[in-house]
């Protein structure tokens, strides 16, 4: 009686103790997971790009494509730099009870901070009446004029690597990724081909504005006092296609003809950049690896 008493509360103990140990492994996951949560780099806005598209545009499946090629391609290669740490789709979806006024005093209170919008023109025209997008011509222009100006560059695009180093440290320094010096050696040299990209784009950028002016939509607004006269989006409908690839297997749009028959069409469609108003800096400019990309791989419009 005595043994096996003894070896029920054996088996007891062990039971318990096995308890015990999952107990706690549980627990320092936990605070593991919490640990990691709290130090781990959040992107700001200009690092976490934004995508957002009105929701009467059918999106095709060459998306997941065009956006796999920017954040794998490299800056080098046109695609997004080191510094765009993710990115995200965000449909403008109406209401049932008021949808224009839903989506204007609601979704575009936040909208000015964000990336490119692909949008139908009845919002489109609303979004730059706010003074929301901003003017693509002069937007690349001001990329190259930044660089200038911060003097990691002149005027013909050549670098100065210790002024770009001296940027890094000055703008980077505080980033949780770049602990060791192998990390920040690396991070130096990212930087530069981000640097480089960013000069790179805005030139070519520019180039195919002076080159097709029919791919620019011009709008005049008024708010207040204030006029402005710009070109705030591409007009994806002149798009030529390339190498097999047209624009319509990303985005169109549906209407009914005078036969009620559906017609697919991307005249109508227009794509913006937001006029991002957070102190964000250069990040400003990660979106024109987006515009260089979305051109160069469904139009002949870029030279290089």
């Amino acid at each position: 009686m005595v043994n096996k008493i003894t070896k029920q509360r054996l088996k007891n103990v062990i039971f318990y103790d096995g308890i015990k140990i999952v107990a706690v492994s549980v627990i320092l996951c936990i605070v593991l997971i919490l640990i990691f949560n709290a130090f781990a780099k959040k992107p700001s806005n200009g690092q976490d790009f934004k995508l957002i598209i009105d929701e009467n545009i059918i999106v095709g499946d060459d998306i997941s494509g065009l956006m796999d090629n920017l954040f794998e391609s490299g800056a080098e290669n046109g695609g997004f730099s080191y510094e765009t740490l993710q990115g995200e789709t965000i449909y403008l979806r109406s209401n049932d009870e008021s949808p224009k006024e839903y989506v204007l005093n609601n979704v575009y209170a936040e909208l000015y901070q964000d990336d490119v919008c692909v949008l139908e023109e009845e919002i489109y025209l609303q979004y730059v009446a706010r003074n929301n997008a901003v003017d693509l011509v002069d937007y690349v222009k001001d990329a190259k004029a930044f660089l200038i100006n911060e003097g990691l560059c002149n005027a013909s695009g050549e670098f100065d690597t210790d002024s770009v180093n001296s940027y890094f440290e000055r703008t980077r320094s505080n980033d949780s990724r770049f602990r060791t010096s192998e990390k920040i050696k690396q991070a130096k040299e990212d930087e530069l081909k981000r640097l480089q990209a960013i000069w790179r784009n805005a030139t070519l950028l520019e180039a195919c504005f002076v080159a097709h002016p029919e791919l620019l939509d011009e709008q005049t607004f008024t708010i207040g006092e204030y006029t402005k006269t710009g070109k705030f989006a591409l007009k994806i409908d002149v798009f030529d296609g390339k190498d097999g690839k047209y624009v319509e297997s990303l985005f169109k749009r549906s209407y009914l003809d005078e036969n009620e028959e559906t017609v697919y069409t991307t005249s109508g469609i227009y794509i913006a950049l937001g006029n991002n108003l957070q102190n964000n800096g250069d990040l400003f400019y990660e979106n024109l690896a987006f515009l260089y990309t979305l051109i160069n791989t469904y139009s002949t419009f870029i030279s290089l």
